[in-house]
């Protein structure tokens, strides 16, 4: 556990540092348009360093650096410096640093996030850990309250290019993006009128972490056709198959008979 334990404190040092520095953050951008700081290099090279020290066998999937992926090993962590590196770069709030921790089986059972500028708290932001075989963290504090958002919310959560995909008009609540996949994904578990998100194709980086956290609290990510996430092909650098909605069994339910998907 002292292993996991280090992880968590280089994602919180990490979350900070990104923090002191997005005032003087200058955005370039790589050969597919995508925003690129160096913030984001800084962060990924520290947090892989950290982890090649404290798991030298396991499989590191990131955004930046690629590395050879190795079947068979008890963990693949994922690393996203900054998810949501537009946000950062423009002074926005909604960014954080996620790592994802999958087993053997590339099952996500545990993420770090880091958003320091995003909830109630100013000086904090939000600090979210599940380290395997321990109880979720909030900023500290144990949870252990399982979902409810079995009955329909006032609030979705959408990926910024979900309206070319899907027409929207039908949902009687408000929309909101701000951002950042791993965020909209843990929305329903830390805020109370969010009832979901619909989330478009990814990659492993942008979800695993998060993924790993809101089952714990009985949420789920499924793909719009109902049918399970899985990371086998997404470990290789390809995109999720489909969109993706996240929610429990019944807030899912709800945003289906409102969204034609």
């Amino acid at each position: 556990m002292q292993n996991f334990e280090q992880i968590e404190t280089e994602v919180y040092k990490a979350g900070q540092m990104a923090r002191s520095q997005q005032r003087e953050v200058v955005r370039s951008y790589k050969e597919d348009g995508s925003v690129l700081t160096e913030v984001d290099l800084a962060i990924e090279k520290q947090l892989t360093t950290v982890i090649r020290e404290e798991f030298p066998d396991a499989n590191i999937v990131s955004e930046e650096f690629p590395s050879e992926f190795r079947s068979g090993r008890d963990y693949t962590f994922t690393i996203d410096p900054i998810d949501g590196t537009d946000t950062f770069s423009q002074g926005m709030p909604g960014w954080c640093v996620a790592v994802g921790i999958l087993d053997a089986e590339l099952e996500p059972i545990g993420g770090i996030i880091s958003a320091p500028r995003w909830g109630s708290d100013p000086d904090y932001g939000v600090f979210l850990r599940l380290l395997p075989g321990n109880r979720l963290k909030i900023d500290g504090m144990p949870v252990t309250s399982d979902a409810e958002k079995d009955v329909p919310g006032t609030q979705l959560m959408v990926g910024s290019k979900v309206h070319r995909k899907y027409d929207l008009s039908p949902f009687p609540g408000k929309v909101r993006s701000i951002g950042s996949s791993i965020l909209h994904i843990i929305s329903p578990l830390i805020h109370p009128v969010v009832l979901g998100a619909l989330i478009p194709p990814a990659y492993i980086w942008d979800i695993a972490a998060a993924h790993g956290i809101i089952q714990n609290r009985s949420y789920t990510l499924e793909y719009v056709n109902g049918s399970s996430v899985q990371y086998a092909t997404m470990v290789h650098r390809q995109t999720a198959e489909h969109h993706m909605l996240c929610g429990t069994r019944g807030s899912i339910a709800n945003i289906k008979k409102h969204i034609p998907l």
